[in-house]
């Protein structure tokens, strides 16, 4: 792995923890009760990160980038629900085809099959946090970067086996646990909230 790769990955990793300080100091406080308002403002916040996230990426080769918005936004799902992700969704993608290149659309169909995961793990196992959290994180994250891995079906003919080849193993060994770490940090961050505002109670 090439050094490039290590600093947009070391990158990526601070931008993702000031996603996760966002869900405790905002978003976990007003759990019972959340207008819709806040639920906008949240999405055009992730949306924010994404782009960040997106502008600080490590270039595989000309016009095919990668970073870490699959992981944001398949999390965002699973934490923030519909509108906030369905909202990052929009705006990560638009900027997405603004920026152009041979991978846009395998950028676009991460952004949006990442979100969606996120959302349908959300709606479909909903008692994951009482469960084994960790092997469901990890079992999310791994979905939805295989999902990610097939996507290189949309990129140019002749760049699709050797991105598929490069991508394949971060996919699996760093991608899929920092989700996993991601989800975890954040459930932690929940549940100290309800443990915290029960002593207060």
């Amino acid at each position: 792995m090439s050094n490039s790769i290590i600093i947009g990955l070391l990158q990526n990793t601070a931008i993702l923890l000031a996603f996760a300080m966002l869900y405790e100091s905002i978003w976990v406080k007003s759990e019972e009760s959340k207008s819709v308002f806040l639920k906008i403002l949240m999405g055009l916040s992730l949306s924010a990160i994404g782009v960040v996230l997106m502008f600080t990426p490590w270039t595989l080769m000309p016009g095919i980038v990668f970073d870490t918005r699959s992981i944001m936004i398949s999390v965002s799902g699973l934490f923030f629900g519909p509108i906030p992700t369905i909202i990052t969704m929009a705006i990560t993608g638009a900027v997405r085809l603004l920026i152009g290149g041979n991978g846009q659309y395998m950028g676009l169909a991460v952004i949006i099959l990442s979100g969606t995961i996120g959302l349908l793990w959300r709606k479909f196992r909903f008692d994951w946090k009482n469960k084994n959290y960790y092997l469901e994180l990890l079992a999310m994250g791994l979905i939805v970067h295989l999902v990610m891995s097939a996507c290189t079906l949309l990129l140019p003919k002749e760049s699709i086996w050797p991105t598929f080849k490069t991508i394949i193993g971060p996919i699996i060994f760093i991608y899929s646990p920092a989700t996993m770490l991601l989800g975890v940090v954040m459930l932690k961050q929940y549940k100290n909230w309800q443990n915290r505002n029960a002593q207060i109670k």
